[in-house]
């Protein structure tokens, strides 16, 4: 049994050290490099966390740094997918104070009640209610923005990602408060099966990472683009110069601006493959490498706030609410045309109608036309 744990440890902790160097080779120049980084030491203590679990190790000085790994992963990857699939997001504060506030409680748990008192256990078991959580929400950012996705590779890594991850997180921590909550020599023995199925788990993840890094990204010069690290870039980036025709570009571009497509609520990027006589796979590629956008949202966005803009200023209606207006430029509810308009903009739209000079989106987008 301890044979075949310290063996498989010993594989996921190989892996992972391996996957770590593939990062460092592919982003040593770039800060996309710190998050992968720090998940691959995290997992490495996770391992070892869970190895100590399972042999009986008790070394006050591997047990709790290993500890505070382990309990930093939820958080880690939490971050990392953020970062991955949310385009030109900050973190939330709110997320922040949240990780920040349950690692430093748990962090200071081991120095005033050992970890097998009633009093750490009640304590500690929101934290990993949080921790097991933020593993559920890691599959449901994964997956949640599939659809719209317009980066090819990155498409292709969202249900991977979202299985490994999420069952590295929501498999480990559920089995925690099992074992808490219960705390009988069955959920115990549940408890090392499903450690020694994490540690699995782990390096099956890390192996198959390294195995789609390897045939993805080893010749492509754009793998450092899956992540825009740049929070503060709203407006679509320069097009790349790539075999696109330009009457393609046009095509699009002339759907959205004289039929207003984006008007239409339900409008996906399936539909407008068909209404510009497009496969669809070619219409992602002409939107991303065509038109610099991310996702199918970003480029529904730029013409919908686009045209709020102008309906907000305009002399013709000025009696027009912001709510009237948000329905108008295809919104389906005020709160999100509030979000995206201040996410482009930096200011909402009552703001906006006030003093519209104060927004880079309209003094700087060369294509705005006011």
């Amino acid at each position: 049994m301890l044979i075949f744990l310290y063996s498989l440890s010993s594989l996921a902790i190989s892996q992972l050290l391996f996957l770590a160097l593939l990062y460092l080779l592919f982003f040593r120049k770039h800060i996309g490099a710190v998050l992968p980084l720090l998940l691959c030491i995290c997992l490495i203590g996770m391992v070892v966390r869970l190895t100590i679990l399972v042999d009986g190790t008790d070394s006050f000085w591997i047990v709790y740094p290993s500890q505070r790994l382990i309990q930093a992963v939820p958080a880690v990857i939490w971050i990392l997918t953020y970062k991955l699939f949310a385009d030109n997001r900050r973190v939330p504060l709110g997320a922040w104070v949240l990780i920040i506030s349950y690692q430093t409680v748990l962090a200071i748990l081991p120095f005033f009640w050992e970890s097998g008192s009633t009093i750490y256990v009640e304590i500690s078991r929101p934290a990993y209610v949080i921790m097991f959580a933020m593993g559920l929400h890691v599959i449901i950012m994964a997956l949640s923005g599939r659809a719209d996705d317009l980066i090819l590779k990155r498409r292709r890594l969202r249900v991977p990602f979202a299985v490994g991850m999420g069952i590295i997180c929501a498999t480990l921590y559920g089995a925690v408060l099992i074992v808490s909550v219960f705390n009988s020599e069955l959920t115990a023995m549940l408890g090392r099966v499903t450690y020694i199925a994490c540690i699995a788990s782990i390096f099956i993840f890390a192996m198959t990472v390294n195995l789609v890094m390897i045939s993805l990204f080893a010749d492509t010069p754009q793998f450092s683009q899956l992540i825009n690290w740049d929070e503060n870039s709203q407006i679509p980036p320069t097009p790349e110069q790539h075999s696109i025709n330009p009457r393609t570009i046009n095509k699009i571009t002339e759907l959205m601006v004289s039929e207003k497509l984006y008007e239409d609520p339900d409008l996906t990027i399936s539909s407008l493959a068909k209404r510009a006589l497009i496969k669809e796979h070619k219409l992602r590629r002409v939107i991303n490498s065509g038109l610099g956008y991310r996702n199918f949202n970003q480029f529904l966005n730029y013409y919908r706030i686009k045209e709020a803009c102008r309906l907000l200023l305009s002399e013709e209606n000025p009696e027009h609410s912001i709510s009237l207006i948000s329905y108008e430029v295809g919104y389906a509810s005020l709160s999100s045309f509030n979000k995206a308009f201040k996410d482009l903009t930096g200011m909402t739209p009552s703001t906006f109608r006030n003093d519209p000079e104060l927004s880079s989106f309209w003094k700087n987008d060369i294509r705005f036309s006011p």
